[in-house]
Formats: C-alpha cells, structure tokens, sequence
C-alpha cells in the first residue's frame, strides 16, 4: 500500500518529530511513505536525516502564508500587523480554496497513493491541509483520508459562512478525524459542522527508544560547572508556550538555589527571541539563562537536565516534550493546560499546577532540585509511563489500524 502523508508547516517542533517516528515505526514493512511538505518548511533537513526507511519526497512551492510571514516581519517588524494579516487571510479562504484544489490535484495524485494521512499543526490549522482532504475526496475515486490534527482547535462564529462551509467538506470527505489527546480531538466540537461528527478520536503521540547519538558533554559546550542545577524548556518561541510564566517561576526558583541555570531551547522568529530575552532582562534572570535554537539530539540536553519546565498557556494538545523527559528518565513539572494533564500525571512522573500558579510551580521546582532521591523517584516513574502509554510502536499500530 502506498500512503501518502501531506502537511505543510512553518516551525521545527513536535510535528516533525510526530511524522518522523510515525514512518520510523510503521508495523508493515511492504508499505511505501510519500511525504509532501512545503519546501518552505526549515525542519526539512530531519526528514531527510532521521527517517529510516525509504521515502518518496515531494516539496511543493505553492503560494502560501509564509510569503505574507517573511513580507510583514522582514519589511515591517510587527507581530501585530501579522496578526491582523492572517484574520484577514482566514476570512478569505474561500477564494483560496478554489486555487489550491486545482495546485493540489496534481500534486497529491502525482504519485499515486492508495491512503492520504493530512497532518495539519491544528484546527483549521494550514488551509493547504484542509483542502488536500477535500481535493483527496473529490478527485481520488479512492477511500476517504484521515485528517489528523495536532493542536486545540480554534472556535469560530456559526456566522462565518466560508469557514463552516470547508469544515463541512471536511467532515465529509474524512474517513476519520484523529488528534493528539482527547482535550484536543473534543475540542473541535466547538466549530458547527463538527458538534454531532461520529469519525472523531484520538491516538496519543508515541516515542521511540532513546537514539544510539554520540552523547557530548553539553555543559562544558554551555560553560556550565559540574555542580549547578540545570532546569530545561523546550518549545518554539510562540507566546502560548508560557516564556514568561517560566521566567517568573525561574525568579523564584534562583531566590532559593542560586547555582542555577535554565536552558530555554527551540525554533522561533528573531522577534518572537528578543520578546523573551528582553523580558528575562526586565526581571533580572537573564545571568543564569542561556538561549538555545533548536537542538538536534536533544538527548544531549537531557543527559545533564534536572527538571524539565513545561509553561503552556493554551493551545497545548498534548506535550511531547513531557514524554520525551520521561523517557530520558527526567522528572517533569508543567502546566495543566489541555492535553498536559493526559500527560503529565501528579506524582507520576511529573507535577502539574494551575497555569497562573507560579508560587507553587516554583515550590514544586525547588522541591526537587533540593530532593535528588525525589527526582531519580519521578523519573523511574515517568519512564515507565511512557513505555506503557506512549512508545513509539502503540501509537504507529493505532494509525495502522486507523488507515486499513
């Protein structure tokens, strides 16, 4: 069978490594992957790099967002403006739409898949994602997609007709409607077409073993002494990831264990960056706090991490950057914001708190940074949470047989 997996995607994040270990993973061997991405996307390069298996990749340059991304930051410096763009754009996807199933009948039958699997970053995500599923079921006289979503899904007015006219061809043209965790797959009831929908579930995200990567000392790499605590958060510089809420709990936290460092890490815009050091500098931290892009082998980062710091505000569907710190045997303290609290189990692993409780985020966090037994408990514990609920093989077997 010939399966076809389509996104489109403008960060180097969770996506990626969902698509990565999904293909790394598949239970049938005899089954052949084509990949079609955005040749935009950055995180290209780990495609080519860490899957596996053999691949048939095809990167489209279709006109999309990302030209308006790089126009309104590079020319005129503002979020805000951005912001107001992409509101505008999303009120006119109807006559978008029309261009992008002639560009994407081409494009997806190009190869002839048997089966599409639609990854969209979340609901309604990419516009490109959403008319794939719709181009699929009209012109592919074959079964039904599954459109899977990775994010909380965005709510919109009963009133915004060419909105709730593509979710309805959504809905229809989509053998299945999987996301994440069952925080993220109800949340798209909040859109009309989809409150009564019967294809929804959910299948949580699963990781592999640990990869065999040449392990390098990341603390003389960093010029962090052998005896500081390291704190850890990853995830792209996008506001809803909470920078600011961490930063205010690492004020705390430095308040009662001064030899400590955090490592902020991940994909972002040079502005979406100088928000977050800028505000580290406002509250006098920045001294212990180093600023990283994303890390390839992010078991490097984990070998010398004490606690890993998880700040979501919203939008946060699941968290597998919790997963992978269980893996790695890395106790978690996070944020109960959407999906995290599937995750992240009291006690169990990790710690969670209220989205505005930085005081007993922080009292958490000093807990364990003074408690090592405690930390070595958490992370024993968390690792076996996730070879029972999110390996890599549980979750690849579920899309298997999703897709038969």
């Amino acid at each position: 069978m010939r399966i076809a997996l389509f996104t489109e995607n403008y960060y180097v994040g969770g996506l990626d490594t969902y698509i990565i270990t999904l293909i790394n993973n598949w239970p049938n061997e005899d089954d052949q992957f084509i990949l079609i991405c955005n040749k935009s996307h950055p995180g290209i390069n780990r495609y080519e790099n860490e899957i596996k298996r053999d691949v048939e990749f095809i990167w489209h340059n279709h006109f999309h967002k990302n030209f308006f991304n790089k126009f309104i930051l590079n020319f005129f410096n503002s979020v805000f403006l951005l912001k107001v763009v992409r509101r505008i754009l999303s009120n006119m996807s109807c006559l978008f739409l029309i261009n992008y199933l002639f560009f994407l009948k081409k494009t997806l039958l190009k190869s002839e898949p048997d089966r599409l699997i639609v990854v969209n970053g979340g609901y309604p995500g990419g516009l490109l994602c959403r008319a794939a599923t719709i181009c699929w079921g009209l012109y592919s006289n074959k079964e039904s997609s599954i459109h899977n979503f990775h994010n909380i899904a965005i709510s919109t007015s009963k009133f915004n007709i060419y909105q709730n006219l593509i979710d309805k061809f959504v809905e229809k043209y989509s053998k299945s409607l999987i996301s994440v965790s069952n925080c993220s797959a109800e949340s798209i009831r909040t859109r009309k077409s989809f409150q009564k929908t019967k294809k929804l579930s959910f299948i949580y995200n699963g990781i592999g073993d640990k990869n065999d990567c040449q392990y390098e000392d990341f603390r003389d790499i960093l010029n962090i002494d052998k005896v500081s605590n390291i704190c850890l958060m990853l995830g792209t510089y996008e506001e809803r990831k909470g920078h600011k809420f961490i930063l205010k709990v690492f004020k705390e936290v430095l308040k009662k264990n001064k030899n400590t460092y955090l490592i902020v890490c991940g994909f972002g815009s040079v502005l979406e960056k100088k928000a977050v050091k800028d505000y580290a500098m406002e509250i006098k931290v920045d001294k212990n706090v180093l600023f990283l892009n994303f890390v390839n082998g992010i078991n490097n980062l984990f070998a010398i991490t004490d606690i890993l710091l998880i700040g979501s505000q919203e939008f946060e569907s699941f968290g597998l950057t919790a997963v992978e710190a269980m893996l790695n045997r890395v106790p978690v303290v996070s944020t109960n914001t959407g999906g995290l609290k599937e995750v992240v189990e009291n006690n169990n692993g990790g710690f969670v708190f209220d989205k505005n409780d930085y005081i007993g985020f922080s009292n958490k966090v000093i807990e364990l940074l003074n408690n090592k037994k405690m930390g070595i408990e958490q992370g024993n514990k968390g690792h076996k949470r996730v070879k029972e609920k999110f390996s890599a093989s549980r979750m690849s077997e579920m899309y298997y047989k999703a897709i038969q």
